[in-house]
């Protein structure tokens, strides 16, 4: 049994191990007492006695182990750490975008050069398999292959997925053929998951008109039509925002009210005169057949406006005076290189597309080209901008095409792959294309 040193007591605080007592605030010290290691202090006594006593003068904390703090934080892993987001795995990405790709290639598109292959078919779907992340860009260079034609190399065309086909300088130049009932295809579906065409919205500019107050005035028009407050719309109740047939309907109850229907033609009054021609009373013929009435009204009576609707749906999302702005795609050629094309793209802004950074971005990736943009086109020697806010795009080649499928969201408007899946629908009506001088429209792809 081990000794107890001199001057303790059965309820002294002592090392299990040995050491000296807790004797007046002092403790054992390794090299004094035998050696020995100083370990956690315990008690030795009665049942009674409580198992954490505090030193006289001294602090609870000082009976604890020294090693407790080491302890805890080992135990405890840095918060940092476990908050840190999963990084993306670009090669799993890339392998299922490829796959997905090469069964929605028909075999008619066979033989397709790598590169054509990887911009027009896989990044498209990237983009789509990685939906979770907003701001997700394909970087090759994080794969384990590195590079595009590595990877149809060494795991596809390896493990007979595919068939390469190869140039003088590229042993993957382009896939002749595929394998279909590989394994890691035959569980895919032609174009599986990408149902975003079915159930996205699109944009649609619609025609209205305003009857000016002089003609409202002359003709006594009832007011509640004239301020649409009986339209379909509710939106455009109460705004004087009318459709075409709303006007027209107005000038045919004013022709039968006065008594002016002549069959196909109309008998013209004084005030109905002066509406449609104005200065040019002198030469106004007393009858017009009705074809030409509606005509002069619409061209010479009326104010032009428009309505942005969502379909399908007819919501109607904003109304406005005057004409709807052009979304303008100019194509001319690079001035440091006349061989090669720029396109700039400006006004996109009107139809909900504020982000030109964003935009910019989304072009360049799914048409594999350099993209940059431009807040003020004056220092160029290009015309300013509309707006304040708004900015000019600019980029590398010829796209005035695949841009204005894009836009439009009409897939079927370019064969181009970086046009699949498009978030966009800018109304074709108000897409204006123009070819400088030099620049000749393409040819369409195959």
């Amino acid at each position: 049994q081990q000794q107890q040193p001199h001057g303790s007591s059965a309820s002294s605080i002592i090392s299990p191990f040995g050491g000296a007592p807790f004797d007046d605030g002092n403790f054992g010290n390794v090299g004094f007492l035998e050696g020995k290691r100083v370990c956690p202090i315990s008690v030795v006594g009665g049942d009674d006695q409580e198992t954490n006593e505090t030193a006289p003068g001294g602090d609870p904390s000082s009976l604890t182990d020294g090693n407790d703090d080491a302890a805890g934080a080992a135990a405890s892993p840095n918060d940092e750490d476990e908050e840190e987001e999963p990084s993306i795995d670009y090669s799993s990405i890339l392998h299922a975008a490829s796959c997905q790709a090469l069964v929605n290639l028909s075999d008619k598109q066979l033989p397709i050069l790598s590169s054509n292959f990887y911009a027009q078919h896989v990044l498209p779907i990237c983009s789509q398999i990685a939906e979770h992340q907003p701001q997700f860009k394909m970087e090759l260079k994080q794969t384990k292959w590195k590079k595009f034609g590595v990877y149809l190399q060494r795991e596809l065309a390896s493990r007979d997925v595919i068939q390469l086909k190869a140039d003088k300088t590229n042993p993957a130049a382009s896939i002749s053929r595929i394998y279909r009932r590989h394994d890691d295809l035959k569980g895919l579906s032609k174009d599986a998951g990408s149902n975003v065409q079915d159930k996205k919205t699109k944009l649609a500019v619609v025609s209205l008109y305003r009857i000016p107050k002089q003609v409202v005035t002359s003709l006594r028009l009832p007011e509640d039509d004239v301020l649409a407050k009986n339209a379909k719309s509710e939106a455009r109740r109460g705004t004087g925002f009318l459709t075409l047939a709303e006007t027209k309907g107005m000038l045919d109850a004013y022709v039968a009210s006065n008594d002016l229907d002549r069959r196909s033609k109309v008998a013209l009054d004084g005030p109905l005169t002066d509406t449609l021609y104005r200065k040019q009373r002198s030469s106004a013929p007393d009858q017009l057949l009705k074809k030409e009435m509606y005509e002069r009204w619409k061209t010479s009576v009326l104010e032009p406006a428009y309505a942005l609707v969502e379909m399908p749906g007819s919501k109607v999302l904003e109304l406005h005076k005057g004409i709807p702005p052009k979304v303008q795609l100019v194509v001319e050629r690079a001035k440091q290189r006349q061989d090669k094309f720029i396109t700039r793209l400006r006004g996109m802004e009107y139809y909900g597309l504020t982000d030109g950074e964003a935009l910019c971005q989304d072009v360049s990736r799914r048409f594999a080209c350099a993209g940059k943009v431009v807040h003020d086109p004056t220092t160029e020697k290009r015309p300013a901008l509309a707006k304040k806010n708004h900015v000019e795009l600019v980029f590398q080649g010829h796209l005035a095409e695949e841009l204005q499928a894009l836009l439009m969201g009409d897939e079927k408007g370019s064969s181009h792959g970086g046009v699949k899946n498009s978030p966009y629908s800018v109304p074709k009506q108000v897409i204006d294309v123009e070819l400088r001088k030099g620049v000749s429209a393409r040819k369409k792809r195959r």
